[in-house]
């Protein structure tokens, strides 16, 4: 596939423009699946997926303990310290597992 010469040359126009495709793939397919759920689950179920979907997103946001903008830029900033990146990694790990802990603890004792 020939790209234009300003799109090739262009980093931020490769990306734009391979995220537009997927984009649009998601799109298409999410089409396909609201029209099956909707069909089969009904207004009720898709409201509830709709609940299940928000909670995934919180316990996301809750079990990395909003870590990651950190790592990124610590990782910018010791990118040639393997021993400081080490560090940084392996404690990025500890918090997101006490999150992931903490979050299923509370998950299991709300179904109890």
């Amino acid at each position: 596939m020939k790209l234009p010469a300003l799109i090739k040359n262009n980093l931020l126009l490769k990306m734009t423009s391979l995220n537009a495709v997927v984009i649009s793939i998601r799109l298409f397919v999410s089409l396909f699946i609201q029209r099956l759920l909707a069909e089969m689950v009904g207004e009720v179920g898709i409201a509830k997926i709709g609940q299940l979907r928000n909670l995934m997103q919180l316990l996301t946001s809750i079990t990395s303990g909003g870590i990651f903008n950190g790592i990124v830029k610590y990782v910018s900033e010791h990118k040639e310290d393997k021993k400081q990146l080490q560090k940084l990694f392996s404690t990025a790990f500890v918090f997101s597992v006490i999150g992931i802990v903490l979050s299923s603890l509370t998950l299991f004792l709300e179904l109890i």
